[in-house]
């Protein structure tokens, strides 16, 4: 029997040192080995960059810088800027239940700093009551210092308090308004407020123009369709073109029932401006014509009225103005408040003593004014109470009654006491100022409203504006100029 050949160790070594150089050529081909020095551009990041010099050992990854056709790392997405960051100023708007307390809080100043700063303000504005809406911005160094507040009180003023040397210093910014006269007229198709309406303007036109012919027309009852108006009004705009307010109306004129009104802004050297007709005569009497705006009369001045309570005739010396709850009651003459408190049907009541012997009566109220209470003086036109429905009462109206030596008279025909003229000697200046004014009104087209150059009622050489035309006039008539 014949027995294999056995193969020679130094074959099978032979064999495994082949197959294992040939193993390693090809592995080497697909993948070349790391080089601790890689040719410019084949590097990896690390944190030792070889400029500074590092001697590299074998198995360590060195950067290097990027070749000019690849582009840097972004400096944001790798690198941090070690200095302090630089304090930004902070800017809001004011939150509806929001305080200055805590806004600031927020911005982490302490509560030392926020007294501070309402003290310093307080001379200029009251920072304890901010207003939803309005903005805000300040700015608080690294040490929690408040550097800078700006606050807008409305469209014309800002609050600026800013920190110097001396600590903090408050100082008010105002927006310097731009003056535009428009003429502005109308046809009254239903009410005074939608004939200004449909004129283009806006509804505060219309309760200073009830204003001006308060002491003649009640605008809720007496207007009729077919009335006109005719007005010469100061608008004031920012400088960017943004309405803002409206000035005084400086000329106006209403047709009313056949009956025509007109009435001049007139302001004499030493004294209140006011109103007067052509000729001088104040417009201003010793009671307005009625103690609510925009309302309608109910019942009347009469001695025989069912009451709708008792349930029984009883006279009723006085007017019912029907009207909203809440709607505001003007005194209707300058006086003393003689009551005010609860008069049993009256309900909540008031009753104002005027000169002349006069009292003036206010009943169903359902508030008060503020401050209005017995002793205390009032003002013709200021608001006094607020329409209620108190009493023996059937719903929100005001009771509104006049006497004169003790005997109640009808309020819509008591007579008029006029307030003073203009003072004689301004009134040749006063009536050259009117003729020139009426000239301006007429050119108007009824339901327009037009932008006039300011130039239009300068009616002495060298005056640009309303104000400085009557500015010079006046000095001319007082022979100071």
């Amino acid at each position: 029997m014949k027995t294999a050949k056995r193969v020679k160790p130094v074959v099978i070594v032979f064999l495994f040192s082949f197959f294992s150089s040939l193993g390693l050529w090809y592995c080497s081909s697909l993948f070349p080995p790391l080089s601790p020095f890689p040719e410019q551009g084949q590097g990896e990041r690390s944190s030792l960059p070889p400029s500074q010099g590092t001697q590299a050992s074998p198995g360590t990854v060195v950067s290097i810088p990027p070749s000019p056709t690849e582009p840097p790392p972004a400096p944001d997405s790798f690198t941090t800027d070690s200095s302090p960051s630089v304090p930004q100023p902070v800017e809001g708007t004011i939150a509806p239940g929001d305080t200055l307390y805590t806004i600031l809080r927020r911005e982490n100043l302490d509560p030392q700093q926020i007294m501070e700063l309402v003290e310093v303000a307080k001379p200029l504005h009251d920072l304890s009551r901010t207003i939803p809406g309005n903005t805000y911005s300040l700015l608080v160094d690294r040490e929690g210092k408040l550097r800078f507040f700006r606050y807008q009180i409305d469209e014309l003023d800002t609050l600026v308090v800013q920190r110097t040397a001396q600590g903090l210093e408050a100082k008010l910014e105002t927006l310097a308004l731009q003056t535009r006269l428009t003429r502005v007229a109308a046809v009254i198709e239903d009410t005074l407020y939608h004939a200004v309406l449909r004129a283009g303007e806006y509804p505060q036109l219309a309760f200073m123009l009830a204003d001006v012919f308060a002491w003649d027309i009640d605008f809720s009852t007496d207007i009729r369709t077919g009335d006109f108006f005719r007005l010469l009004v100061e608008k004031k705009y920012t400088p960017d073109g943004k309405f803002v307010r409206y000035g005084p109306i400086l000329a106006a004129e209403i047709s009313n029932q056949g009956k025509v009104y007109r009435g001049f802004y007139f302001q004499p050297p030493h004294g209140e401006g006011d109103y007067y007709d052509e000729e001088g005569r104040s417009l201003r009497r010793q009671f307005l014509k009625s103690p609510l705006n925009y309302r309608r009369i109910s019942s009347g001045f009469t001695y025989r009225r069912y009451h709708p309570i008792l349930k029984r005739y009883r006279p009723h010396l006085g007017i019912d103005y029907a009207a909203p709850s809440g709607t505001p009651v003007v005194v209707v003459g300058d006086g003393i408040v003689t009551w005010a408190g609860w008069k049993g049907g009256y309900g909540r009541f008031i009753r104002v003593k005027h000169r002349g012997n006069f009292v003036t009566s206010y009943a169903h109220l359902s508030r008060y004014a503020k401050g209005i209470r017995r002793g205390v003086r009032v003002k013709q036109g200021q608001v006094i109470g607020y329409v209620g429905s108190t009493g023996l009462s059937t719903g929100p109206h005001l009771d509104f009654r006049l006497q004169h030596n003790g005997r109640f008279i009808n309020p819509l025909t008591v007579p008029a006491t006029t307030a003073a003229p203009v003072d004689p000697a301004y009134r040749e200046l006063f009536k050259r100022y009117a003729r020139k004014l009426q000239e301006v009104l007429y050119p108007s087209t009824l339901m327009s409203s037009e932008t006039l150059p300011v130039e239009v009622i300068a009616f002495q050489q060298g005056a640009s504006t309303v104000t400085n035309a009557l500015r010079q006039s006046r000095c001319l008539a007082a022979k100071k100029c």
